[in-house]
């Protein structure tokens, strides 16, 4: 090794050793701690009368614990059966750079504990860790942050085979004389998240791997302003008001256990605030990113990770100012509250990778529900009562704009966090709930709990948002659903159709059809079909379409795909189609719109643009 490459390897360690071994304790002083919970409590989504069942992704009982022995890392976790096969990658996620995902450098065959029914444990010294992931060079007083993904491969079940779970956790090495010790860290179970939740209102939410002390330091251009209270526990989210159009906003997570001086800071976030209204602006849709049984990565715990990963860089490489989302997020369908839970956060650990940066905007789909599951004659999902509904859990996870409708049916779960609207720049976005109190293959009028339907609330909510629009002068309008009123494929069964059998959804289908003509809607975006499609809605297919708009299906996200049935009665008025996993951008400047749709190689699949009158 040359004196020059050792003098530099000694200045390094140095900087890295100066700059992270600043007390950050001290930002926590003076401030007032408040516990933050989820919507449920541990006990009411661990119910003992609700045990894991029909389409569980849950195999874990409960988080794996990750503790210090000695010199070793060691990994403890419960499973729900025995005849389970798992196996733990290691790695790291890089902190500089800005879309990055988890690298792997490690493979443990985790043990069954002798004596222990269900329990199983991992270890790996920590030096061979540190070693295997960072070098050769001691990072000393630097917080290391890891990801882990703990697989299992189950022989007996073909369809379920491979199911992967995503988890990190962070050391601080400090060196005592001619030895080492390792401390553990709190860290990132979901990393922080953007939502644009009001009007000048950004909402940052995290999910830490354990209980611990959570602060958030923020700014325009400068970290100079800091959340007036500490957070304690697993779900922390603090609203700051942020002023100004195109403006940098910056941002930095501390987190510290309760009795602890040492402090993980995690890197530096940013985003942008709105644009003004005569500004150009892009934004991305996708839909449907829900498991496939394939492999670990096409199974993150519901969510299809492997295509996820490319639906994120494309966005990332095509530079969209946010994301709007058309359901089915993961695989969901259960009846279990804490699996739902889980496979909430799974999407949100995968999102988080972009949704750091830039706002996404969910819009719910059939999958996003749980209830008592039956599969004995029609498949059905009967909900819980209230407040045990994922009506009252999702507003929590997959925040929104706080300004859907007020009011809401009595017993009925409420409508404000999974309908929504925004304006940015000159258009404006709603998002609408064709699954509100759903129960499938359950038909009662009375109460719109058949998919694919709207309420009434919905409707006198959505009138309002128009005649808003209206009066000021917003240029464009985009809708977004989950159920298509002109399905494709493998749902045109139902979706907001049901093959015209269903009186209610054709009321409600020929009442929104109405709507959006009267209104002169540009786009109707929407999920549900797993596979692309763009339909031209105009008098030609629905009498009720005096001004016609477009109709386009993105539901390809992840979920397996549906192939295109040629002969729905509006087939002529689909004017591209395809099967390949996609995601959509769409351009806006001034009163023209360009559209793009790309697969996961960034290859167009369709393009075409308009001038709005």
């Amino acid at each position: 090794m040359s004196k020059r490459f050792f003098f530099l390897l000694i200045l390094t360690t140095f900087i890295f050793t100066f700059t992270f071994s600043k007390d950050f304790s001290s930002e926590f002083q003076g401030l007032k701690v408040i516990s933050q919970k989820a919507p449920f409590s541990e006990k009411e989504l661990k119910r003992s009368d609700i045990k894991p069942g029909i389409h569980n992704m849950l195999f874990l009982k409960g988080d794996p614990e990750v503790f210090i022995n000695g010199d070793f890392l060691k990994i403890k976790f419960k499973t729900y059966g025995e005849k389970v096969l798992p196996v733990i990658y290691i790695g790291k996620v890089s902190k500089d750079v800005k879309l990055s995902f988890p690298e792997y450098y490690l493979k443990l065959k985790p043990r069954k504990v002798d004596g222990e029914k269900n329990l199983f444990l991992a270890k790996i010294r920590i030096n061979t860790l540190l070693r295997r992931t960072f070098g050769l060079v001691k990072k000393i007083n630097v917080p290391l942050n890891f990801t882990y993904k703990l697989i299992f491969f189950v022989p007996q079940k073909y369809s379920k085979s491979f199911i992967s779970y995503l988890y990190h956790f962070s050391l601080l090495v400090k060196k005592e004389g001619n030895s080492f010790k390792y401390f553990k860290l709190p860290s990132f179970d979901v990393c922080p998240i953007v939502d644009f939740t009001g009007d000048n209102e950004v909402t940052i939410s995290f999910r830490t791997s354990e209980r611990c002390l959570a602060l958030l330091k923020y700014g325009n251009k400068k970290l100079d302003e800091r959340s007036d209270f500490i957070s304690y526990g697993k779900e922390h989210f603090f609203k700051i008001k942020t002023s100004g159009f195109d403006k940098k906003y910056k941002y930095r997570v501390f987190l510290k256990f309760k009795d602890s001086k040492l402090v993980n800071p995690s890197k530096i976030y940013s985003f942008k605030t709105k644009c003004k209204k005569n500004e150009s602006f892009s934004f991305g849709v996708f839909g449907d990113c829900r498991a496939y049984y394939e492999n670990s990565d096409s199974n993150l715990y519901g969510v299809n990770y492997a295509v996820m990963k490319d639906v994120l860089r494309g966005f990332y490489a095509t530079g969209v100012d946010f994301v709007v989302g058309s359901g089915d997020y993961a695989t969901l369908i259960t009846n279990s509250p804490l699996d739902f839970v889980g496979e909430l956060n799974s999407y949100r650990k995968v999102a988080s990778y972009l949704s750091s940066y830039i706002p996404f905007f969910e819009v719910r789909g059939d999958h996003e529900m749980f209830g008592y599951v039956h599969t004995k004659g029609k498949f059905m999902v009967i909900p819980y009562k209230l407040p045990l509904r994922p009506e009252n859990i999702l507003p929590f996870y997959l925040r929104t704009p706080e300004n859907g409708p007020k009011h809401h049916k009595k017993n009925f779960p409420p409508l404000k966090g999974t309908v929504f609207s925004f304006v940015w720049g000159n258009s404006m976005f709603i998002g609408l709930d064709t699954a509100y109190g759903v129960a499938h293959g359950v038909v009662d009028p009375s109460k719109y709990n058949i998919n694919g339907t709207l309420c009434d609330e919905e409707f006198s909510w959505l009138k309002d948002q128009f005649e808003y629009a209206k009066r000021k002068d917003i240029k464009h309008v985009f809708l977004f659903d989950h159920a298509p009123p002109f399905p494709n494929g493998g749902h045109v069964q139902d979706a907001m159709y049901y093959e015209g059998k269903v009186e209610l959804v054709n009321e409600v289908r020929e009442r929104l059809l109405k709507m959006l003509s009267k209104y002169r809607v540009d786009i109707l975006f929407c999920g549900h079909e797993h596979n692309y499609s763009r339909t031209l809605v105009n008098s030609k297919i629905d009498k009720n379409v005096k001004n016609s708009f477009w109709q386009i299906i993105s539901g390809g996200a992840g979920a397996p795909t549906y192939p295109i049935d040629p002969y729905t009665p509006w087939h002529k008025n689909v004017k591209c189609t395809s099967v390949q996993k996609h995601f959509v951008v769409v351009k806006v400047n001034g009163k023209n719109v360009m559209v793009n749709v790309f697969n996961r190689n960034l290859e167009l699949i369709d393009s075409f643009s308009y001038v709005k009158k």
